[in-house]
């Protein structure tokens, strides 16, 4: 009963003359929501438009700031090198003369004579080798001569009774020119056999190594019993000796390709050493190699030492090489305005018109702080110190009047 009482309240209309009030109350909240919701959609519309007319008048302006933008730097000018200088460059020393002494001949070591450091005179023995094999072989070679030898005697008695018998006609002529034939191989043989007694004589005078040259024995690479191979032979073969000359020196230096003109022999240079503070050798350049190395281009220099006899200096010293390149007129700038690009070494000067332009330059000498620049700039052209490295051609720039520096 109270399910179906609900159902007919439910479904009732409302009498809306009966509650005139709630009606009113019903409608004045719709009305107020509407206008709530407008006034919120008006606010968000604004809202909206303001923040794009912001953003717009921020881009605007940004890019104007942009526009007008420029990077203060700090510039400076090239300054003169000195005209005559000289320059440094590290040498090894060498001996004028240095021969590694190989055997000749294969066999085992007897003795040597000499050891490291030991003065030699040209033609001295320094070692002596047994040679049994070369010895055999020479006996062998002298028993064969003296069996071709009876064979050639043999031969010309036999040719002189042919002859003899031809003469009064008992033999034919092929048969006696068949005789002269084989006394003529006879003696054919004969001289090959005293070629190889010769060439096996000669290999078995190489059981002594003698000294080519007077000098000094800087390595000794054997000992008494050790197999000696000759290099010909084959098999791996060492130097029995090192023999240096040592009272004259050689020095090759490698010149830097910028410098390479300046070079001619003749030349003075001066040899220091450090183990030797304050002793200076004067010596000169004997010979230039004329072409550029293209793996390090440098160009090879070769210095005569003449008065190395005291032994101040020895072969395979590190010693330095001051050599002067005369009159070459270059410009030095701080280490700092270098700009390294995949195109080469640049500088950003500054232009008149307050804008970088990028100019490429070739470096001489290397200093640490400051370096020598020999092409592609003026002694007039504001150099940008500490470039930024996303510097481009024509970047607006300005100079601040309390930077401008000149090295001193």
């Amino acid at each position: 009963m109270f399910d179906k009482t609900k159902s007919r309240i439910a479904s009732a209309p409302l009498d809306q003359t009966r509650e005139p009030g709630a009606w009113r109350r019903r409608t004045l909240i719709v009305r107020n929501v509407k206008i709530c919701a407008l006034i919120g959609l008006v606010a968000l519309i604004g809202s909206g438009a303001s923040a794009i007319i912001t953003r717009h008048a921020t881009k605007t302006h940004a890019r104007a700031d942009t526009t007008d933008a420029h990077l203060y730097v700090r510039t400076v000018l090239p300054k003169a090198g000195g005209d005559d200088h000289d320059i440094v460059l590290p040498g090894t020393l060498q001996g004028q003369v240095q021969t590694a002494l190989y055997a000749r001949t294969n066999g085992y070591l007897l003795r040597w004579t000499h050891d490291i450091g030991s003065v030699v005179s040209r033609g001295e023995v320094l070692a002596e080798i047994d040679t049994p094999e070369v010895d055999r072989q020479l006996d062998q070679a002298t028993a064969k001569r003296r069996q071709i030898a009876s064979e050639v005697e043999l031969a010309s008695i036999s040719l002189r009774r042919w002859e003899q018998l031809g003469s009064e006609g008992v033999v034919s002529r092929q048969d006696l020119d068949e005789q002269r034939a084989r006394l003529t191989q006879a003696e054919a043989n004969l001289a090959a056999a005293d070629a190889d007694i010769r060439r096996l004589r000669e290999m078995q005078s190489f059981k002594h190594v003698v000294a080519p040259f007077s000098g000094v024995v800087t390595e000794r690479n054997v000992n008494v019993g050790d197999l000696i191979s000759a290099p010909s032979s084959g098999a791996a073969s060492k130097p029995v000796f090192v023999l240096t000359r040592t009272d004259r020196l050689r020095l090759y230096v490698q010149v830097p390709q910028v410098y390479a003109l300046a070079i001619k022999p003749g030349m003075p240079v001066s040899v220091t050493q450090a183990e030797a503070p304050g002793r200076v050798i004067k010596a000169q350049v004997q010979r230039a190699a004329g072409a550029i190395n293209v793996a390090t281009r440098t160009m090879q220099v070769e210095i005569d030492i003449n008065d190395a006899a005291d032994g101040q200096l020895l072969p395979g010293a590190y010693v330095q090489v001051s050599v002067p390149v005369g009159e070459r007129h270059v410009l030095v700038l701080p280490s700092n305005t270098l700009l390294f690009r995949p195109e080469g070494v640049h500088v950003a000067v500054f232009s008149a018109d307050s804008r970088a332009h990028l100019k490429r330059i070739e470096i001489g000498r290397h200093y640490g702080a400051e370096v020598e620049v020999t092409t592609g700039l003026s002694d007039a052209d504001k150099v940008i110190l500490n470039p930024p490295v996303t510097l481009a051609e024509n970047d607006p720039v300005a100079e601040t009047d309390a930077m401008r520096d000149r090295p001193q």
